[in-house]
Order: C-alpha cells, then structure tokens, then sequence
C-alpha cells in the first residue's frame, strides 16, 4: 500500500473494522484491503471473535504492575551472576509449567536473549551472555527431551517485516502452533528504520495488524500471546558499539519511547496482554544493563519471574 493510501489509527478503528477496511491473513504476509463487495463475501465463511479473549486480570498482576511484580519477584541473592544466565531454583522448578508446549519468541537481541534465558533453565546451564556465539542473527529451534518443550526463536526485527505476516498466517492455518508466543519490536525502527520519516507511521499500522491477528490466533487456535513493551536504552554511558549511538540521542529515546506506546495501545485494542513491568523495571535499573541496549542477566531473570507467576496464575485458571 502506498504511503497515501496508509490509515492512521483514527481512520481504523478495530471495533468498526467491519466498517471501514478488512484485515486478511495470506500466505504471502500481512495485507489490508479496502471494503468492497467482493472482500466482504470472500470473508463470509471466517469466524471472526468479537468478544477478545478473556483472561483473569489477577493474572496479569506481575506484567502490568511493577509495585506488585517487585513484592513477587525479589532481587536474587547471587549477584555473581551478573555476567551470566544462571537461575534461582525457583524460577527452574517454575519452567515445569512450560512441559510439553510449543514456545515462540519472535523479535531482536534482546528477545534472543531472554529466549535463551528461559532455555538455560531447562537445560540447566549457565549461559554466558557476553559469548560472541550466542549473538545469532538467525531463527533458532530448541528441544528440550527432559521436558518435551520445543522453544523457538524467530529474528524478526521490525513489525512490518513480510516474515511476521507468513509466520503468523502459518499459525493459524497449520498445526504447528505454539501455545505461548511472546513479541517485542522497536530498537531497530529506531537504530535502522526502513521508512524514513514514516517510520513511525509504518510500525503503528502494523502493530495495528499485528494486535488482530494475535487475537484471531487466541480465538482459533488457544495461543497466548504476550507483547513486552519495548524496552529503553541506558542512556547513561557511552555507548560500546557505533550502532547504538541513537541511545545516547534525546531524539533517539524519544522515538523509542513512542514506538513503545504505539505498540502497547494496538495490543490492548486487540485485547493481547501487554507486558509493561521489564520496561518500568529497566528504567530503575539501568546500571543493570550489560550495555547500553541489553539487560544484564539479573534483570532478565526478574523478567523470568514476573512471567512465570502469571503464566502460573493463568494455568490455575484454565487459561494457559
């Protein structure tokens, strides 16, 4: 669609969808249509949910409240781990949860990284985050046969990309769906945008998108779906690699900041569960990082936790 004809949120609402667009996914991506006749009828055999998913707002405690998360999730004891992914006995015992599902993490480094976290605790190993190795730039499989959980890693680094549209479409219209899959975008949009001066425009459409189909995937196929805020930057050091000199940027931060928003407002009209705590979290903790765009091992094993209590609270539910 060209730059003219993009909709804006308040030219697409998603509770008069039917009204003004119609959102499909195919087999080649993510594409919207302009209403007409013949997109109406062709839509006339999907069930599309208008309820959103319903799931128990106790349980959402430890990802929207950071009062509550931090009650829940104490500062770890072993502060030696700071170089290393190398979990409390707890949160381990807590991965049992995860037996037998199919895990998606979709999004860039710091993505990889917690997605590595959660794999260091099932196979119980400590994982160097500072090790050249474990900086891939590619999708990842993991198996895990003690536990019988499949964790997947997808490197999709901007919401717009083609490759988000034709993995979620297999989602749902295959059997290789995971039960959890979690998101998170914006670093890159900032440090690499694709659009120039409508970046912004770009990421908020596709969010937007993004927000409809996670909900249909909830609806069809039981996927929860988590959406993390998109995380700062510490922008109290220099930075240790040219690339990330947009951190140390006002106008940088600034764009990170709305992107975040931007994706936090079209989850939660898509009525997708948004994951604020890492990001108020962060903003405390920034002598945390292990540089200026990654939070160190002790954060994320906070994050771990604050995830893994509401995944609990959600399984106790019936919801997970």
């Amino acid at each position: 669609m060209e730059d003219g004809q993009r909709k804006t949120k308040s030219q697409v609402q998603f509770k008069r969808l039917s009204l003004c667009c119609v959102f499909l996914l195919t087999t080649t991506g993510l594409l919207y249509f302009e209403e007409s006749t013949a997109v109406v009828g062709a839509l006339s055999s999907w069930n599309w949910s208008t309820s959103g998913s319903q799931l128990p707002a106790r349980c959402l405690k430890t990802l929207q409240s950071l009062h509550y998360a931090e009650a829940i999730c104490l500062d770890s004891s072993n502060l030696t781990s700071s170089k290393f992914f190398n979990l409390t006995d707890d949160i381990r015992e807590s991965l049992k949860l995860l037996r037998g599902k199919t895990i998606a993490c979709v999004g860039d480094s710091r993505v990889r990284f917690f997605c590595m976290l959660i794999w260091s605790g099932l196979t119980n190993q400590s994982y160097q985050f500072s090790n050249r190795e474990n900086h891939y730039q590619e999708d990842r499989v993991f198996v895990s046969k003690a536990y019988n959980i499949t964790l997947m890693f997808y490197w999709i680094v901007h919401p717009y990309d083609a490759r988000l549209g034709r993995l979620l479409s297999s989602w749902i219209k295959t059997n290789s769906t995971p039960q959890l899959a979690m998101f998170q975008f914006g670093a890159h949009s900032v440090a690499s945008p694709r659009h120039g001066a409508n970046e912004s425009d770009v990421f908020g459409d596709s969010v937007m998108k993004i927000g409809i189909a996670l909900k249909e995937l909830h609806h069809h196929k039981g996927t929860l779906s988590i959406w993390m805020s998109t995380l700062p930057g510490d922008h109290t050091r220099p930075p240790s690699w040219g690339n990330f000199a947009w951190v140390g940027n006002e106008t940088g931060r600034q764009q990170l900041e709305n992107l975040g928003h931007l994706g936090d407002e079209a989850m939660r009209d898509g009525h997708v569960p948004v994951w604020s705590t890492p990001r108020e979290l962060s903003k405390q903790r920034l002598n945390w990082y292990e540089d200026v765009v990654h939070p160190g091992p002790l954060l994320m094993e906070k994050f771990l936790c604050q995830l893994m209590t509401a995944l609990n609270c959600f399984d106790a539910e019936g919801s997970f």
